[in-house]
Parts: structure tokens; C-alpha cells; sequence
């Protein structure tokens, strides 16, 4: 610490004070003397009162960025278990309709998870979407829970809606229907003749 030596005004004593003093005791009169600060203290001090400023600032776009990457990371956990249950109702939907037996238990045991999720799915995770801290710019807005209610509801049910029409397409009982009803038909024929 750098110190300064001046004379007591009362009393004519040495007194020492350390640089960027406001105020100093004199040791031999106890006069308490107002120090006034030459230039160079003065923009010393400034100078200080501008780092301290830059400290804190750095302090505060510190703190942002850490917030800003929890959010982002929370985002995308968010996104990746709405992408899995999106996965699980195209699979669903696949496997219900790839049966296409009303009367198999199996598909009951698809069809019913695949409607559960394509209903109550989009109000639950909307309800789980990360809020957005007001300080934070620059990240996407994933907008209000009734809008993300929405999208997830069109998402699902276009997930279901793939998933059936792929299912039904490829379907090895597709054709069954119309052969057993084709042949019927053709027996009941052959037996009025």
C-alpha cells in the first residue's frame, strides 16, 4: 500500500495516509483533517470505480450465459422426450393397424397406449415447458403453453395418422378381408346352382 506524508494544520505533526484516503487522524493532536486528493489520485480512483464497474458487468453477462445454457439444455430435454413420445405413437399406431384384426387382443393392447398418448400427451407436456427467464435474448421462444398445446396435439395426431396409413399399407391382413368375402361369396354361388 502506498502511503503520503503531509503536516497536521493544528499542530504541525508528520502524518501519514495511505493513497486514496478520504480522511486522516493526526497521531499527536487527534485532529481529524479532510484530505484532499491531488489529480493523479483522483483519476486513480475513477479508474478503480470503472474496473469495479467492468467487474460487475462481466459478473452479470457471466451469470446470463449460465442461465441462457440452463435454459437451452432444459429446451432440449423438453424437445427430445416430446420427439420419443412422438416415436412411441407412429410405433403404436404402426403395430394397431399392421394387425388390422378388430377381434386380436393384441391390437387392443397397441391401439389403447396410441390413443392415450395422442389425447392427454400434448396438455402434459406443454404444462412441462421451460419458462423462458425474462433477461435472456437471443433463444428461440417456444411461445405459451396453449400454443404448444396445439402444435403437440397437430404433432401427434399427424404422428397417428402416418403411423395408421403405413400400418394399414403394408398390412399382410389387408387383403384377407376382401379374399374371405370374395370366396364366400363365390361358395354361396356355387350352392344356389
Amino acid at each position: 500500500m502506498e502511503y503520503v506524508a503531509m503536516k497536521c494544520p493544528n499542530c504541525s505533526g508528520d502524518i501519514r495516509y495511505s493513497v486514496g484516503s478520504t480522511e486522516c487522524v493526526c497521531p499527536y493532536c487527534d485532529s481529524h483533517i479532510a484530505v484532499q486528493r491531488t489529480a493523479d489520485e483522483q483519476r486513480l480512483a475513477v479508474l478503480e470505480e470503472e474496473n469495479r464497474g467492468l467487474d460487475y458487468r462481466a459478473h452479470v453477462a457471466e451469470e446470463q450465459e449460465k442461465k441462457r445454457a440452463e435454459y437451452v439444455k432444459s429446451l432440449k430435454s423438453w424437445d427430445k422426450v416430446n420427439y420419443i413420445l412422438l416415436g412411441m405413437t407412429f410405433v403404436a399406431s404402426v403395430i394397431t393397424f399392421f394387425i388390422n384384426d378388430t377381434e386380436n387382443s393384441i391390437m387392443m393392447a397397441f391401439g389403447i397406449p396410441m390413443f392415450l398418448l395422442t389425447i392427454f400427451a400434448p396438455p402434459i407436456r406443454a404444462s412441462m415447458l421451460p419458462k423462458r427467464p425474462a433477461d435472456i435474448q437471443n433463444v428461440r421462444d417456444p411461445g405459451g403453453k396453449a400454443v404448444n398445446t396445439i402444435k403437440l396435439y397437430a404433432m401427434f395426431f399427424g404422428a397417428m395418422m402416418i403411423g395408421t396409413i403405413i400400418g394399414m399399407m403394408v398390412s399382410p391382413n389387408k387383403d384377407s378381408d376382401k379374399t374371405e368375402s370374395t370366396s364366400s361369396a363365390v361358395v354361396s354361388e356355387a350352392e344356389e346352382s
